[in-house]
């Protein structure tokens, strides 16, 4: 791999890492701090964390993807770009990913209600994994489509519907939205009924 590969691998994971952890430890340290009996060491370990991270977040993460991640033409997210943030082709998008963020812009509304439109990116991601990734037919969402939302590949992972489930619930919290519920219970019953359910067949009863 060239040096420009290994400069995007190391991008790519360090955003993978923070956007996984940075509001959980970002939560931890805030309560933490306002705890008694916390020792004077400890706590301003506790604050140099908490401020690197409010960086991170404030200034790095929630511009980043406020700034790229919806796809304005097709609609639903592009999750594809260079280590300096450059868009690139995104030929395919995944159930996974268009679920982490529409989690994503719905997590930021409910922890940070003052953002401004991050209801509204939410509910359009939403949108695109319900009109292209439910499968009316015989329930759960796809693992793949193309990135206009046209057909690509009909099977159902029990990874990418969990992911699923994990988005909608959160969207559900963030505005009320019932769909959210409504969908999300849906998958767990599915799951819960056809465990090793994998392709876009009639489960057998």
């Amino acid at each position: 791999m060239n040096n420009n590969g290994n400069n995007r691998g190391e991008f790519l994971k360090k955003s993978l890492v923070q956007s996984l952890g940075v509001l959980s430890l970002y939560g931890f340290a805030g309560e933490s701090l306002g705890a008694p009996g916390v020792p004077e060491k400890e706590r301003r370990v506790l604050e140099n964390y908490l401020s690197e991270i409010e960086d991170s977040l404030l200034n790095g993460l929630i511009p980043f993807w406020f700034e790229r991640a919806e796809d304005k033409k097709y609609g639903g997210f592009l999750t594809n770009f260079d280590e300096k943030g450059k868009t690139l082709p995104t030929p395919e998008k995944y159930l996974n990913t268009q679920c982490r963020l529409t989690w994503w812009f719905s997590t930021l509304h409910r922890r940070f209600p003052e953002l401004p439109n991050t209801v509204e990116l939410a509910a359009k991601g939403v949108d695109f994994l319900l009109k292209y990734f439910w499968d009316d037919t015989y329930g759960g969402f796809y693992w793949k489509v193309k990135q206009d939302g046209s057909h690509l590949d009909d099977a159902k992972i029990v990874y990418g519907e969990s992911f699923s489930i994990y988005a909608l619930s959160e969207y559900y919290l963030a505005t009320g939205d019932k769909r959210g519920f409504e969908y999300a219970s849906w998958v767990f019953d599915l799951l819960c009924r056809y465990p090793l359910w994998r392709v876009s067949r009639k489960p057998e009863p």
